[in-house]
């Protein structure tokens, strides 16, 4: 028998979903979701709007997974 050697392929993180009627709260601080591409997150603050957040879509997982972010949907519906 031959033995072949497949790659393996590390898992993507899943791009979370995100409106404006969410609030995330990363570190106790409350965020609203300006914008998102292919590879980050750009939360504003809730109360500074000009105070803004960039995190990776890998950094916002682990995050999300350490329970350092919290995603509380349709908070301002």
């Amino acid at each position: 028998m031959g033995s072949e050697i497949v790659s393996s392929r590390m898992p993507r993180p899943s791009i979370v979903k995100l409106g404006t009627e969410d609030r995330v709260v990363v570190d106790g601080q409350n965020y609203v979701a300006d914008r998102v591409d292919q590879t980050a997150w750009t939360l504003s603050h809730e109360h500074f709007p000009a105070r803004k957040l960039v995190l990776s879509h890998a950094d916002f997982e682990k995050k999300l997974q350490a329970a350092a972010i919290t995603i509380e949907y349709d908070y301002r519906s």
